[in-house]
């Protein structure tokens, strides 16, 4: 199944309980949170961000990323991010990324753990970054849903920004309604 409505545009909350945020990594047996080349080097330049790599890392079964690596857009570049977004999640929130929704939604749910209760994901940003904004990335925590089924973890990046107003060109975002293919 295919999103049925993706756009033809061209650009491009979290709880404050400390419970949520972990200090410690989920990086593999070979000590990486992923594989470097999965950013580009070219747009992208990798950052010493100890403070946003740990406020964008969760513990298991809550969500977000279970390790991140911070990086910012270098000068001269241009980067897309898209959100879906609705329900309780806010058109700009911290939690985005680099890939177009391609999935029907509950793959979505799945790739990224999104339980329904947070997000009922009908809706579309598009945004592009600002020259000099910072992000963690990382691959997705698991994540625990109440009554409906939870998510284990994910390699899917998911993108976190601590200032989403103040990374993203928000002026010029495109936002419409999202349908999903039954």
């Amino acid at each position: 199944m295919k999103v049925l409505a993706l756009f033809l545009v061209p650009a491009a909350l979290i709880s404050g309980c400390a419970s949520l945020f972990s200090s410690t990594t989920g990086a593999d047996a070979s000590g990486q949170c992923f594989a470097p080349s999965r950013i580009e080097a070219s747009t992208f330049e990798r950052v010493a961000d100890s403070a946003l790599e740990q406020f964008a890392t969760r513990l298991p079964d809550s969500g977000g990323v279970r390790c991140a690596l911070a990086y910012q857009l270098k000068a001269g570049k241009t980067a897309t991010v898209y959100r879906v977004y609705g329900g309780k999640g806010w058109r700009f929130g911290r939690w985005w990324s680099f890939a177009p929704p391609s999935s029907d939604s509950l793959s979505y749910r799945k790739d990224y753990e999104i339980c329904r209760a947070w997000n009922s994901l009908d809706s579309l940003a598009i945004c592009a970054l600002k020259v000099g904004s910072r992000f963690a990335i990382g691959p997705g925590q698991s994540a625990v849903c109440g009554n409906d089924p939870g998510y284990g973890t994910s390699d899917s990046l998911q993108v976190f920004f601590a200032n989403p107003r103040d990374d993203l060109d928000t002026a010029n975002c495109r936002f419409a309604p999202l349908t999903w293919e039954r």
